[in-house]
């Protein structure tokens, strides 16, 4: 296309659909360019660019596999098509359709999680239930789940946050794993009535309802079945959500200053912490454009939202991996 015209080609659709190896083609399926929430847009079209980037969410078609055939192998089989391309008044214009299949690719079970919000009055502000569950289903997607059950932790309402100190943080944490986990002391004196509860398999988030400076998230131990988080922060969640997941630090010196203590040093990482593709949100339906373009590891201290919205940590390739061992079947 370069040279030709204005280099792009508009209009161009395309469509998409999967095959479970064995089983009948699913129907078709339209790009999901500019949906939000995301969701195929029937006719849906992109300018193709001469020269393409990744980083660019519309310089290319994207599909959404739907849930149903996301298991077994699976095929796909894409159509990309344009119409009256460069058409005048003399000329009809150019028409044309191409199609390509995938090889297979297997899909592998992971276990569901189960997450539990307690919604705490933080900086004089209590999250909403809205707000615990978009925190909460921002942040699922960065974890290898195929979905989690997200409800508020029963019997619990609007705690209250105090003075919203770094200690009260942690008071609150350490309350709340009480309640959750029966500790060794707390079986050998059950007989004489401690209280020993019976771990529900969920993990509880703390979601508070402001972060004003100096606010910071936690998970009391690593692994753990409690934390703490900011809210509306997609990644931010996904970060203490990976602490409880067996995850520690990787001590990144990032652009804001900031560098995460106790994990592991840059070097010991690929990339030193620096991810090497494009990150895409599957729920603001964009690319993760990072920082002058750079995206680090979730367990970084290098989060910033920028002006778009997104933020520039993402799970790099291995951290996808450690959470996958330790999440499970």
């Amino acid at each position: 296309m370069n040279g030709w015209g204005t280099n792009t080609v508009p209009g161009v659709v395309g469509r998409v659909r999967f095959q479970i190896l064995g089983n009948p083609w699913s129907p078709w399926y339209d790009a999901v360019n500019t949906s939000q929430p995301i969701a195929p847009v029937p006719g849906g079209s992109i300018t193709v660019q001469a020269n393409p980037q990744r980083i660019n969410t519309d310089d290319t078609l994207n599909f959404l596999i739907p849930p149903a055939f996301c298991m077994g192998d699976v095929i796909a089989h894409v159509e990309v098509r344009v119409t009256g391309f460069d058409a005048r008044p003399d000329f009809p214009g150019f028409s044309e359709s191409v199609g390509a299949g995938s090889p297979p690719v297997t899909f592998e079970p992971r276990r569901t999680l189960d997450l539990r919000y307690v919604r705490v009055n933080w900086g004089g502000t209590t999250p909403s239930d809205a707000t615990c569950r978009a925190t909460l289903l921002t942040a699922v997607p960065l974890l290898p789940t195929p979905m989690a059950f997200i409800q508020p932790l029963a019997g619990t309402g609007v705690v209250s946050g105090g003075a919203s100190t770094s200690s009260r943080r942690d008071d609150l944490l350490d309350g709340f794993l009480d309640r959750h986990d029966c500790s060794s002391w707390e079986a050998a004196t059950e007989f004489l009535g401690s209280d020993c509860p019976e771990d529900d398999g969920a993990i509880w988030v703390l979601i508070a309802g402001a972060f004003p400076a100096g606010s910071q998230g936690n998970s009391r131990h690593i692994p753990s079945d409690v934390c703490f988080t900011a809210p509306n922060d997609g990644p931010y969640a996904a970060h203490e959500l990976s602490h409880c997941l067996n995850q520690i630090h990787l001590g990144v010196p990032c652009p804001n200053g900031k560098t995460a203590p106790h994990g592991d040093a840059p070097g010991a990482w690929p990339g030193g912490g620096l991810l090497a593709d494009v990150p895409f949100d599957v729920t603001a339906n964009t690319t993760v454009r990072g920082l002058g373009g750079k995206v680090w590891d979730v367990m970084t201290y290098c989060g910033t939202v920028i002006s778009d919205g997104s933020d520039n940590t993402w799970p790099s390739p291995q951290r996808w991996q450690q959470l996958w061992d330790y999440i499970g079947a």
